[in-house]
């Protein structure tokens, strides 16, 4: 195919309603066509998808912060060394 894919086409490669050689050329196309290829997914896939799978946003009270993950850590290695320190004088 020396010219791009009409929306009609790209329909049809998407619904594989066509023959078997119309689906083939198409695929071949849309493998050498980053035009056609990009079209094809803006027909297929407009976007709507993602907005509509993304969480919603926490408030602003339950999110844990990078210095809430910083403090939490710090004070399981203080309560780890505490319980080492613990169990090797409790030994002596």
């Amino acid at each position: 195919m020396k010219r791009h894919l009409t929306v009609a086409e790209i329909e049809q490669y998407v619904t594989r309603s066509g023959s078997v050689d119309e689906i083939i050329a198409i695929a071949e196309h849309l493998e050498a066509c980053f035009e056609c290829r990009d079209r094809a997914v803006a027909i297929v896939d407009p976007g709507t998808t993602a907005h509509e799978l993304r969480q919603p946003e926490l408030p602003r009270e339950r999110r844990w912060t990078l210095t809430t993950g910083v403090v939490v850590t710090c004070i399981a290695v203080v309560v780890i060394v505490i319980a080492i320190l613990v169990f090797v004088i409790g030994k002596r």
